[in-house]
């Protein structure tokens, strides 16, 4: 097995460099010629948007080597009027940083005629506030609200009253951040107005949590409030003061944040975001504040009635603890939780967390109590990264070698190719190219099989050893991934 494997990766090897040669000069890559294969190969991808998308990586490279004139040629040549839009928006951004801001301009103006050719009044609409956001960068504030009153404007013609509101609802956001708090105002309350009338359920919680949001960014606190009211689906009603919460810790004011999670009815939301709260207070070093809140939340997680919800509740606490440098607690805490799946995740979380702070017999102690296949292989995948990080390379081998072992437990199979997908990757870290080839050649999903050559490809062009990266990008099978990783090293 190993004797054909070695000939058919020397076999691949041979093929490798002679497709390359073109691509390396004088042992330098060859920026232009990687580009040219790299959109070659783009344009044979069959799903026309993904292949829209990387020609649109391929002109922003283009772009970010300030050959401007490549880039736009590149970009036109997109079929999609609203990715190729996208695409000089992004030349046009770089041309800014860049201080150029004559070509900047130009290619905004270049976006807006692509824009203006779209047919759809919804599409049209939304990619008018996106050239708003673009001349807003390009410093034409005045420009920018009259696009986006113009994408008001054609709000009024899309007859899905869904997109409508949510679409209004983005234009008064970003009248408020250009300060037309005025017209801002009359946006927002014709969203709002749809919102109320609407009958999907989900469309209407939405759009009602994101006028909330804009209203408590604005400092409107009593009105965000009234319309979460509107809100009757406990899940998504948390999401308002959830973010509401969010505003007040930002300012440091931990009981006004406190107060409103506090008012969250689902449990697990409230949890979740008191969680956050304190992680956030013990990084501002208010450990005593950290502590208290952790310690309430426990009490609150064991007396849920309903099993799933304490679980997530456990789940969360255990995190909680975790993230407050508290593992011996979070570990105690983690043993009680009875759903597997949970207190696998929170047994996967700590393990990680006792190996990233140095204690790895404590790590792989605890990564053999974790009863899920999944969470325990992701733990051992997890902490073999980090002894190859800290230069441990035999333990990091050895746990690999584990993991690998572990994965043929994963009843899943979109869990266990996930998995294979990290190991290969590590395994080529460590030089075993031979073995990393075999964990690639057993991920029967296509996905996760180029999502691995991918990412040893992505490897080696970050440690600048661009043949090895080319060499492992000719075996990619997908052209969308093949064209991006063209595309990545020709970008570094």
């Amino acid at each position: 097995m190993y004797r054909s494997l070695f000939i058919s990766m020397m076999i691949l090897a041979a093929f490798t460099i002679g497709c390359t040669a073109p691509l390396i000069k004088d042992s330098k890559k060859n920026d232009a010629a990687i580009l040219a294969r790299s959109l070659e190969i783009a344009k044979k991808i069959e799903d026309a948007n993904y292949r829209d998308e990387a020609i649109r990586d391929i002109s922003k490279v283009y772009s970010e080597m300030a050959d401007y004139d490549k880039a736009i040629e590149v970009a036109m040549t997109i079929e999609n009027p609203r990715i190729r839009a996208f695409a000089l928006f992004d030349i046009a951004v770089d041309a800014r940083d860049n201080f150029r801001k004559g070509i900047a301009k130009e290619v905004v103006l270049l976006a807006k005629k692509t824009i203006d050719a779209i047919k759809e009044p919804h599409v049209r609409s939304y990619m008018a506030i996106l050239l708003a956001d673009n001349l807003a960068v390009v410093d034409k504030a005045e420009f920018a609200i009259g696009a986006l009153s113009k994408s008001f404007d054609l709000t009024k013609d899309i007859e899905d009253m869904r997109i409508k509101a949510y679409l209004q609802t983005v234009i008064a956001e970003r009248l408020f951040e250009l300060g037309d708090k005025k017209k801002a105002g009359e946006v927002l309350s014709e969203a709002y107005q749809i919102a109320q009338t609407l009958d999907e359920n989900e469309a209407q919680i939405t759009i009602m949590d994101m006028i909330a949001h804009i209203l408590a960014r604005d400092g409107q606190i009593e009105k965000a409030f009234e319309v979460i009211q509107n809100i009757d689906v406990p899940i998504t009603k948390a999401a308002g003061p959830d973010r509401i919460s969010s505003l007040y810790l930002q300012k440091g004011d931990y009981n006004k944040a406190i107060e409103i999670a506090s008012q969250i009815e689902n449990p697990y939301t409230r949890l979740w975001t008191l969680g956050r709260i304190s992680k956030h207070a013990w990084n501002q070093g208010k450990k005593d504040l950290a502590l208290n809140l952790l310690a309430s939340l426990s009490d609150e997680a064991k007396n849920l009635n309903e099993n799933v919800m304490r679980a997530f509740a456990e789940n969360r606490v255990a995190i909680g603890f975790a993230q407050t440098h508290q593992r011996e607690k979070a570990l105690e805490y983690s043993k009680a939780i009875e759903d597997p799946a949970n207190k696998s995740d929170a047994l996967y979380r700590i393990a990680v967390d006792f190996a990233k702070n140095g204690d790895f017999d404590k790590a792989l102690e605890i990564m053999e109590t974790i009863p899920d296949a999944y969470y325990k292989t992701s733990a051992a995948i997890h902490m073999a990264a980090i002894y190859f990080n800290a230069g441990k390379k035999d333990p990091a081998e050895s746990l690999l070698n584990q993991s690998v072992e572990l994965s043929k437990g994963i009843s899943y199979n979109y869990r266990r190719f996930k998995a294979m997908a990290e190991i290969a990757p590590l395994y080529e870290k460590l030089g075993k190219h031979k073995t990393a080839l075999g964990v690639v050649k057993a991920i029967e999903d296509k996905y996760w099989r180029n999502t691995a050559l991918f990412r040893i490809a992505s490897w080696y062009t970050q440690t600048g050893r661009y043949e090895k990266a080319l060499q492992w990008t000719e075996m990619i099978e997908d052209p969308y991934y093949q064209a991006s990783a063209y595309t990545q090293i020709a970008n570094r």
